[in-house]
């Protein structure tokens, strides 16, 4: 190629950088150009502090464990990776991560969260041919609001990241009414049995299964999704979510 190809050649690469200046998914400080993380240094380490959540299954560091939440109904999953507790209302860098995550479409934030999953995710997908990446998708209506699924986006970069395939598993078919934050776990649970169904033809013939999420709060679309994906053959599920919305005695401070 010659020096002027050479030249133009890097000219495009850098387009985006000129056109798009990085920002904080936090603070919103400017990002260097190309930057690859989604957060300025002084919110990185307030993220990683926040990583320090406590288990309130065993009691250690949550991003370290793979115990499921002592309270979540029983549904065959006994390992699940979390990265820290979800307090939406709080001014914690993970929960507006969480909010940009949902709302905008950030390749930069979604390839550094599937990162932060696959760390842990690692030591148990050690045969990445027996695996596949799943997740139970957005309601009709949120992704007509965003334009995009977030969790759709979050399993394509964590299947990526591990090796493994990524595999739509789940329809949802459930009609627009009272939003799934706003009802009781019971009426969660009700609803979620409801509105996911496994996609016509599906045999997932002892295939284990990473199913992924943004939050769990009671657990009912990613319980209702497991037994779902087991009746379809899954040898195994893991439950994989970036936040534990915690209740009143969950954890210990």
């Amino acid at each position: 190629m010659s020096h002027l190809g050479n030249w133009l050649w890097n000219g495009l690469r850098a387009l985006p950088d000129l056109l798009y200046v990085p920002k904080c998914a936090f603070c919103a400080t400017r990002m260097p150009p190309g930057s690859k993380t989604p957060l300025c240094p002084i919110c990185r380490t307030r993220y990683e502090d926040e990583k320090e959540a406590t288990c309130p299954a065993c009691g250690g560091r949550m991003s370290d464990c793979l115990c499921t939440p002592p309270d979540l109904p029983s549904c065959g999953v006994h390992r699940m990776v979390k990265l820290f507790r979800y307090l939406p209302a709080s001014d914690e860098v993970s929960a507006q991560m969480i909010y940009h995550l949902k709302h905008k479409n950030l390749i930069t934030l979604q390839r550094f969260l599937a990162d932060e999953l696959a760390k842990p995710l690692s030591g148990l997908v050690e045969q990445p041919e027996e695996w596949v990446i799943t997740y139970p998708p957005r309601s009709v209506s949120a992704k007509r609001r965003d334009g995009f699924d977030h969790a759709a986006a979050l399993a394509k970069a964590l299947a990526k990241g591990l090796g493994c395939a990524y595999l739509p598993t789940l329809v949802r078919e459930g009609h627009a009414g009272i939003e799934q934050k706003r009802l009781s776990r019971t009426a969660r649970l009700t609803a979620a049995k409801e509105n996911y169904t496994v996609r016509q033809g599906l045999f997932l013939g002892g295939k284990r299964v990473v199913l992924v999420d943004d939050v769990m709060t009671t657990g009912a679309t990613l319980v209702a999704s497991a037994r779902l994906l087991r009746k379809a053959g899954a040898k195994e599920v893991v439950f994989a979510v970036l936040a534990l919305t915690p209740s009143k005695k969950s954890y210990r401070e």
